[in-house]
């Protein structure tokens, strides 16, 4: 188990470039990222090396411990401060009393918890030491700053109200190996600050990155961090760092939107994510559909014709026999599949909604590819009646219903149009300027249109826009054709392509048939 606790620095020393202060104290309750904990005596083993970091960030190594004193009441620890941008922003952080608080990192091997839900850790490792801004515990403030020795003694920490007292436990040194000497212990001062020599340059500070919507910050959630805040004291640190950052970042007659792009990072809604306008499938859902699971190709029984199955009975006379003619119609599906491929470093570093985003494109793309096949054959087994017109639109589309009654010895209850044929339905006009499939009070006219003319009615009859549709017209009985469709499979391989790339791919059947071709008539322009 990862456990993190806080506390403050007790010193810090600049031309030294030390920071010292309490790391663990022992058989006290503090709140930890694991709630309430008690860390007993002699339960922390410390390692040879330990690092110093900035908000438990491993990417942001200052220093290392150089020694560390073992007392009743916990383990002090001094820390050496590398001669970098970053130490040298720690070191004058720490000293300023801006970011003085030490938050330890416990690979706990040993603990139980009470009756009250307090963990009592018995064994654990000392795995980092870290400054953050807001300590668990401010009970220890940073004692003395010595920004350059000159005899006149170091500098109190500007926190200080009292003058501290030197701590009179005796403590056990312990090196951290044989041939480190541990720096020495910065007591507290009690004298008043000194002022900084003549000539003083102060060690340069870096800006500090804000803690989210940076590439190093990949997975960090400011709102998760607020909610966790109050047993994890390593996300409170976050937030708060966050939020100072927007207030400083925030001052007024000044700031807009660009001068603080830094420390607004851009949002991100896949909810609202738009794809390619879905076509629809209108000869898909006209007829009527089954499941099918494979390719393999069946054929279904068809009735071509009667003749003489019935006459007027004679009397003493048997009937004639009649006949009947049969055929047999062939449906061969088809397989419909798709695929993409996507770079895994495209992937990781985008929002896990893109997986649904190239599911749904590819989706799409199957449908569209399956009502073309459904279209397609339909339109290859049904009847071609008289050529599509150049005018008089409204009036082809009721002689076609009525010449359908005729040849099939039932009414249609099925029109599909392409795109541009509903088109001209929808916009003709009769010698008086008059809309023959009127929007509004369609008296005395053969049709009528719907709201932003998304739906035309012409003889009764809905007319429906079929992009997928190389015939002009097509008029039918719903029972006189067929489709055959699988469910749409959806893949992901994650390691088809090795570790690089990530392909997406879709697959199923689709197939149809025409079963009474008088049933099924298609008008095309010559």
């Amino acid at each position: 188990m990862r456990l993190t606790a806080s506390y403050r620095v007790t010193a810090a020393d600049l031309e030294r470039r030390t920071i010292t202060g309490r790391v663990v104290p022992f058989d006290v309750i503090g709140h930890t990222s694991a709630g309430p904990t008690i860390i007993t005596a002699d339960a922390i083993d410390v390692p040879e090396r330990v690092v110093m970091l900035v908000g438990h960030d491993d990417d942001r190594p200052v220093g290392r411990m150089t020694g560390h004193t073992r007392a009743d009441d916990g383990i002090e620890a001094t820390f050496r401060i590398s001669a970098t941008a970053a130490g040298d922003s720690a070191l004058l952080e720490a000293a300023d009393g801006i970011r003085d608080g030490l938050s330890v990192g416990l690979d706990v091997a040993q603990s139980h918890t009470g009756d009250d839900g307090t963990l009592t850790v018995t064994a654990a490792t000392l795995r980092e030491v870290s400054l953050v801004t807001f300590p668990a515990f401010d009970a220890a403030r940073v004692a003395d700053v010595a920004a350059h020795h000159d005899g006149s003694g170091p500098h109190r920490h500007p926190h200080d109200t009292e003058a501290h007292t030197t701590n009179t436990k005796k403590k056990k040194e312990t090196p951290v190996d044989e041939t480190t000497t541990p720096e020495p212990v910065v007591e507290a001062a009690t004298v008043a600050p000194a002022p900084l020599e003549a000539g003083y340059v102060p060690a340069r500070v870096t800006a500090e990155a804000f803690p989210y919507g940076t590439p190093s910050a990949a997975g960090l959630s400011m709102f998760r961090d607020i909610y966790a805040s109050q047993h994890d004291h390593t996300a409170a640190d976050r937030s708060r760092r966050a939020l100072a950052m927007i207030t400083a970042a925030a001052v007024p007659g000044v700031q807009d939107r660009a001068d603080v792009a830094k420390v607004i990072p851009p949002g991100y809604r896949p909810d609202l994510y738009v794809g390619e306008t879905l076509w629809g499938s209108p000869f898909r859902s006209a007829f009527p559909r089954f499941t099918i699971s494979d390719a393999t190709p069946f054929k279904i029984p068809a009735l071509l014709g009667a003749t003489v199955l019935a006459d007027e009975h004679i009397e003493g006379t048997n009937p004639t026999p009649g006949t009947l003619t049969f055929d047999e119609r062939l449906v061969s599906p088809k397989a419909i599949s798709g695929a993409y491929v996507v770079s895994r470093e495209a992937l990781d570093a985008a929002n896990p909604a893109l997986d649904a985003i190239i599911m749904s494109a590819l989706r799409e793309a199957y449908d569209n590819a399956a009502e073309t096949a459904v279209a397609t054959a339909i339109l290859a087994g049904a009847t071609a009646g008289a050529a599509w017109p150049t005018a008089d639109f409204t009036s082809a589309v009721v002689e076609s219903m009525a010449t359908f009654v005729g040849s099939r010895m039932a009414e249609a209850d099925t029109v599909l149009v392409k795109p541009s044929a509903f088109t001209q339905l929808a916009t003709e006009k009769d010698s008086s300027k008059r809309p023959l499939n009127a929007y509004l009070n369609p008296t005395n006219a053969d049709g009528s249109i719907g709201a932003a003319a998304g739906t035309l009615n012409v003889a009764g009859i809905a007319v429906r826009s079929a992009w997928s549709s190389t015939s002009d017209l097509v008029v039918a009985k719903r029972s006189d054709a067929a489709v055959f469709e699988s469910s749409m499979l959806g893949f992901r391989f994650a390691e088809k392509y090795g570790p690089a790339a990530i392909e997406f791919a879709t697959f199923g059947y689709v197939g149809a048939v025409v079963l009474r071709p008088t049933g099924v008539i298609k008008r095309t322009k010559a």
